[in-house]
């Protein structure tokens, strides 16, 4: 069986994003009543096993509910998970999103579904955009039953990146990559090796297109614990809702 090692994926080269394109506001707007719908998809892989322990896709959307200052900014998003096969069940978390003149930035997650809530300070995209700029962040990695927050490095790796998606296609992208690698105590594992990579594709006017999130966690004292989570988000619909 072919198994997955963290690392990034290829580049799917075009022409380079304008630099009026590459302003925070048309990068990822964030105004009242706008929703973007994704196709979710988790697998969880056993290097020890050497097979897939488990996988499923669903349906996601995502809404700007309401600003929480209007001086920062800052708003709230809804996050709805939607008809998970054989559990069947919905979710909803809060992500706490801001913005700036400097940036876009994650403070917080709170999953009503388990009842819990997660501060950090993850910087999501830093100006002025330029393509291998980097910048230190906290960035969660989160699935459907688990959360690790880790301390890695954010990086513009392109502006001009071509997204396939059943909501069309998309040139122009600006695609984020965050690393990571930490010796780190992880809840239900222990002392483990963590390594992980995000990527997020942002496209001009629409927002967030696609993610891709991959962790690998290997337990120091126990060999089973040997393992990958993969989650990726396709963006299906997007519009604006009106109030």
């Amino acid at each position: 069986m072919e198994t997955k090692e963290v690392g990034l994926p290829a580049f799917n080269t075009g022409d380079k994003a304008t630099h009026e394109e590459l302003t925070l506001e048309r990068l990822f707007p964030l105004q009242s009543g706008r929703r973007w719908m994704y196709k979710y998809k988790e697998t969880k892989f056993s290097y020890y096993y050497n097979r897939i322990m488990s996988e499923f896709s669903t349906m996601e959307t995502w809404d700007v509910e309401e600003s929480l200052s209007s001086q920062s900014k800052y708003i709230l998003i809804k996050h709805d998970h939607l008809n998970k096969p054989s559990i069947n069940y919905s979710k909803k978390a809060y992500i706490v999103i801001g913005n700036n003149s400097s940036g876009l930035f994650w403070t917080g997650l709170k999953d009503e579904y388990k009842s819990s809530e997660h501060l950090f300070d993850g910087k999501l995209l830093i100006y002025p955009l330029e393509v291998n700029s980097s910048w230190k962040t906290d960035m969660p990695f989160y699935g459907s039953d688990f959360y690790i927050k880790l301390s890695g490095t954010n990086k513009v790796s392109t502006v001009s990146d071509i997204v396939e998606t059943p909501a069309g296609n998309f040139p122009h992208c600006v695609r984020i990559d965050f690393t990571v690698t930490e010796r780190l105590n992880v809840t239900g594992t222990g002392l483990s090796d963590v390594s992980g990579v995000i990527n997020y594709w942002y496209t001009p006017d629409i927002g967030i297109v696609k993610t891709r999130l991959f962790i690998k966690v290997e337990s120091i004292d126990d060999n089973t614990i040997n393992e990958s989570s993969e989650v990726t988000r396709i963006l299906e619909g997007y519009w604006r809702i009106k109030k």
